[in-house]
């Protein structure tokens, strides 16, 4: 069935480069300019899907996604785009509801990408409602519950203490019933450390704050806490929360919109901000940086002989071989398909100095790279299966500092090198100096 697909954007060009690129997807794009008029025609359109472009005449990508949340429409799937690389905006909009994050980089590469990503986005929105809705079923029976409770006196001795809070720390209440807090927590206070917070929630009269605490087997649960001193009974009143789940949530919204599944490397999108705050600090400290660009030269045919899962296998070894090679200051990112992306920060303020120390790293890089890879794997029922694999690998260099350099510069000029090693012979390091000479 055809999919109708929302598209909120006002430039008039991106909106024919959207055409082109989903000409031969099985959907039907919806082109609207603003965000207000967008919200008042969802009743109608009822999209499968939502393409919505941060920078908006009326309102902005964040603020959409506010309102769409008071629409009974709210649970269609989200796919933001934009040219701001701001890791900060990226979570901000995950956080609020976006689905995925693709950003609008200078070559087009998001083009390219824009019909897995909206497949892929769509396919995790239809598991997602599905699981909502046994969720639902499970609400009903997790919202008759309170949470955590706990009355102490002001030393911190736990004098009464409720059954949920007994439920989730695998003690009983008897049992909790004679236990000091510093007994629960696990970010280890000392008596002083707990008579000093004691003492603030006294004089505020109110705290709230997130913890650890410790289960009775022994792992840890996420806690956040809302404590109320009551004067007039000389105790404290302490409500528990289990936000273990949230805390794990937040982290795999981070994961998902910064990290490679496969390499767990940072991301394209995590690359560009530290490369925009990098360049900013070469300004500061006067010291050069340097961003390498690598292509596996011998990758395809293993792909194309043994399948996807061994060539997984040999880009995660790949990845673990580069980051052996840097320091821990430095980012090693997948770019995407067999191409890995390097950055090193603070070389040296002299020129020359820098050129040999990323040559040094490169060139280790490379070595390591060329060594032969031993990988074992099992495909279905069949039997498992080693073999040995040569892959070299071509990088391109490109020195930058301070803000005599654009981010997207340095990309570009890393990449041109990049391929001007692979004309030398693959196997090689190539400077962006050196390949414009």
């Amino acid at each position: 069935m055809t999919a109708t697909i929302l598209v909120i954007e006002d430039n008039v060009d991106d909106q024919q480069l959207y055409q082109r690129a989903l000409k031969n997807c099985d959907c039907r794009l919806v082109m609207i300019p603003t965000a207000e008029i967008a919200l008042a025609r969802l009743p109608d359109l009822k999209p499968d899907l939502i393409m919505l472009d941060y920078k908006l005449p009326d309102l902005d990508g964040l603020g959409f996604l506010e309102k769409l949340t008071q629409h009974s429409a709210s649970a269609i799937p989200i796919l933001m785009l934009t040219g701001e690389g701001s890791e900060a905006v990226a979570v901000e909009a995950m956080k609020k509801g976006a689905d995925d994050y693709l950003v609008k980089d200078i070559g087009g590469g998001y083009l390219r990408l824009l019909p897995s990503t909206i497949e892929r986005v769509m396919d995790a929105h239809k598991q997602r409602m599905q699981t909502r809705h046994l969720q639902a079923l499970h609400k009903m029976v997790i919202d008759t519950s309170i949470d955590g409770f706990w009355m102490t006196d002001l030393t911190g001795n736990l004098l009464e203490v409720n059954e949920s809070y007994a439920n989730m720390s695998g003690y009983s209440v008897k049992e909790l019933v004679s236990m000091h807090i510093r007994q629960l927590e696990t970010i280890g206070q000392s008596a002083e450390e707990v008579e000093a917070h004691i003492a603030k929630i006294i004089a505020q009269g109110h705290d709230r704050f997130e913890t650890h605490h410790r289960h009775k087997d022994g792992h840890q649960l996420d806690i956040e806490v809302s404590a109320t001193y009551m004067a007039e009974l000389q105790r404290l009143c302490i409500f528990c929360r289990d936000i273990t789940d949230r805390k794990k949530a937040e982290a795999e919204i981070r994961n998902l919109a910064f990290y490679d599944a496969l390499t767990q490397l940072p991301n394209r999108r995590l690359l560009d901000d530290r490369l925009v705050k990098a360049i900013a600090a070469s300004k500061r400290n006067g010291r050069y940086g340097a961003l390498m660009f690598l292509d596996l030269d011998n990758f395809k045919p293993l792909n194309d002989q043994h399948g996807h899962l061994a060539g997984d296998l040999l880009l995660v070894e790949a990845a673990r071989r580069i980051s052996s090679c840097v320091r821990e200051m430095d980012t090693v990112a997948r770019f995407g398909g067999d191409e890995f992306m390097v950055m090193l920060g603070e070389l040296d303020v002299d020129k020359a100095e820098s050129i040999a120390q990323s040559r040094s790293v490169a060139e280790k890089i490379r070595t390591l790279l060329s060594e032969p890879y031993v990988l074992t794997f099992q495909q279905g029922d069949k039997k498992e299966m080693t073999f040995k694999h040569h892959c070299t690998s071509s990088i391109g260099v490109d020195l930058y500092i301070g803000l005599e350099s654009r981010a997207e510069d340095v990309v570009k000029h890393a990449d041109l090198a990049m391929y001007r090693a692979k004309e030398a012979g693959r196997n090689q390091v190539c400077f962006y100096d050196d390949a414009n000479t």
